[in-house]
Order: C-alpha cells, then sequence, then structure tokens
C-alpha cells in the first residue's frame, strides 16, 4: 500500500474514451490541454507541474503501471538518500531496491549540473518540484 500523500492530476489532450469519467471518479484533478495547439509533451508536463502542490512530481505515462505497492515510496526514499533531482523506475519496476543497492536507477542530477537534457527519461519518474521552478521542462524541443 502507498503511503506517499498523493495529489493525482491528469493533463488531458483530448481523450475520446471514458479516461475523463474514469479519471474523475478516481479523485484525479483534471486539467486540458490548450485546444487547437499541437501536443508539445514538455508542456503537458509544465502545466501538470505548475499545478501540483506537492515537493515531488510523478510522471507517470497513460500506459504504465508500478508492479510493486510500495514503488513510489522506493522513489521517494532512493531521490532522498542519493539527494538526487530524480529518480526513476525502468520498465521493470526496479526502484524497489534499497537506497544502498547500487543497482537501483536514481540518476545523480543535482541543481548545479541539471542542463534541462539529463535526467527524466522513462515512463515513471519523480522530479523534485524546486528544480523544476528553476528549469522548467522546454517546450522547443
Amino acid at each position: 500500500m502507498q503511503t506517499v500523500p498523493v495529489e493525482i492530476i491528469l493533463v488531458d489532450s483530448g481523450s475520446t474514451d471514458d479516461t475523463l469519467q474514469i479519471a474523475a471518479e478516481s479523485g484525479c484533478r483534471i486539467l486540458h490541454y490548450p485546444k487547437g495547439q499541437p501536443f508539445n509533451y514538455s508542456k503537458a508536463l509544465n502545466i501538470g507541474f505548475a499545478e501540483a502542490q506537492t515537493p515531488y512530481v510523478l510522471c507517470f505515462s497513460s500506459h504504465s503501471e508500478f508492479l510493486r505497492k510500495d514503488s513510489l515510496e522506493a522513489l521517494v526514499r532512493n531521490l532522498e538518500f542519493f539527494k538526487a533531482c530524480c529518480a526513476y523506475c525502468n520498465h521493470q519496476d526496479s526502484a524497489f531496491s534499497s537506497a544502498q543497492d547500487p543497482s537501483c536507477l536514481v540518476e545523480t542530477i543535482y541543481l548545479d549540473n541539471f542542463d534541462g537534457f539529463n535526467g527524466l527519461q522513462s515512463p515513471a519518474g519523480l522530479v523534485r518540484r524546486d528544480l523544476w521552478l528553476a528549469h522548467p521542462f522546454d517546450e522547443t524541443l
């Protein structure tokens, strides 16, 4: 069971199935990507990050799922242990490794070496919101 307090924000870019109904019934805050604009993943992330009220934000792809109930806690634990700016799971959900386990996929990116290109490359990446405030996702990419 997840014990980290969560706020779920969905940035919708024009769903035509039952996504919005399911999200609303699950307590998600639904934000809408600007109509008529071509989709830009960085812009969608910036919309969600701007509304988030938590110190960490999990970017989680709609086609993904955690394989373990405590994956979010493992991501937070690893991010804090390594004092990193982001932590992520690979496609096998390896964030469950202990914080001391060198096989854990935590990229050591810090405020002084974050360049906007290194870091988030996973369907499940946890990012420090203060880092995003200083360096939002580049919408020109």
